[in-house]
């Protein structure tokens, strides 16, 4: 006769969950594409460009995903630049005019991919969440 296991008598390695929960540090910046938007205007570059600029793009998230919010709000390096947007000194004056009203009232951001080269990403930071609204690889946003 085999004897019935109660739920409480579960392990994580015996109720076949690989997944233990850790705890993230406090206070690092996270990312998400939830609001990110695609236009002609703002997009990954062309094909020929995308073996260079993919490689960038992920290792500045990365980078900046290793930052607490309080560094990276206060970041002043020339590679980073991170910063909230002035929307009258832009080519968009009227900011993320295509998301909610909710949504265009929380601080806007951006931060470059390098010093001098590959664009900057646009976005929300709300909490340690930053939310990636635009790809700008050609620095589109402030001509």
């Amino acid at each position: 006769m085999t004897k019935k296991i109660r739920k409480q008598e579960l392990s994580l390695e015996t109720s076949g969950s690989i997944h233990k929960s850790k705890k993230l540090p406090e206070g690092l910046v996270t990312f998400s594409f939830r609001h990110y938007t695609a236009s002609e205007k703002f997009c990954l570059p062309p094909a020929d460009r995308l073996p260079t600029y993919v490689p960038q793009l992920l290792d500045r998230l990365k980078h900046v995903g290793a930052m607490k919010v309080t560094e990276f709000r206060s970041e002043k390096s020339r590679s980073l630049r991170a910063h909230q947007h002035d929307w009258h000194n832009t080519s968009e004056s009227e900011g993320f005019a295509h998301l909610g009203e909710q949504l265009r009232s929380c601080e806007p951001w951006q931060f470059c991919l390098s010093a001098n080269e590959h664009g900057r990403v646009h976005g929300l930071l709300i909490d340690s969440v930053f939310y990636v609204v635009w790809i700008d690889p050609n620095h589109a946003l402030y001509p």
